[in-house]
């Protein structure tokens, strides 16, 4: 600390210097461990409410796991295949039932991800259109999210890119 001290003081004393002079200086300054600690704003997080429950049945979450592989799936070629009217039922299906099984372990962030993608596509059903463009983009990417947090839960390996697809429905 003392010579960082008289490092500090030489230098705001000093007048200007070559690089190659203040570098001895910069080395000491460097050498000082700083702590930052990060900063987290919570206040754009969509989920930041919502908390899953902490203690899923082993047995229901392999269920929900095999089951959520299964439909992931259909939605994601239901959704590739470039929807029409008719593929909103099965769409509906889809989101329903994800949010249904994960609701029912505890899994709640999940289940509120499905269900804004329900009730995107329970108003795209409403207006008689299909679900296109911006929205299939982005459902794509809240199945990859979904796929991302269950395949944590499956190896141990927490994966939580569940809020950043919820933003993109929101969109």
């Amino acid at each position: 600390p003392e010579q960082l001290t008289r490092a500090v003081l030489s230098l705001l004393s000093a007048p200007a210097v070559a690089e190659t002079s203040a570098a001895p200086v910069a080395a000491e300054v460097a050498a000082v461990p700083v702590a930052t600690l990060p900063v987290f704003d919570t206040s754009d997080d969509p989920l930041a409410d919502v908390r899953d429950d902490e203690d899923v049945p082993p047995k229901y979450l392999a269920i929900f796991l095999d089951e959520s592989e299964m439909t992931l799936d259909d939605l994601s070629e239901t959704l590739v295949a470039s929807p029409d009217v008719s593929a909103n039922e099965s769409l509906l299906v889809n989101c329903h039932r994800i949010k249904g099984s994960a609701a029912s372990i505890g899994l709640h962030r999940v289940a509120r991800l499905a269900h804004r993608m329900e009730d995107l596509v329970q108003e795209c059903r409403r207006q008689q259109r299909p679900v296109t463009g911006e929205s299939v983009d982005a459902m794509l990417r809240c199945a990859d999210a979904i796929r991302s947090f269950t395949g944590g839960l499956r190896t141990g390996i927490a994966c939580d890119v569940l809020s950043d697809a919820y933003r993109q429905l929101l969109r």
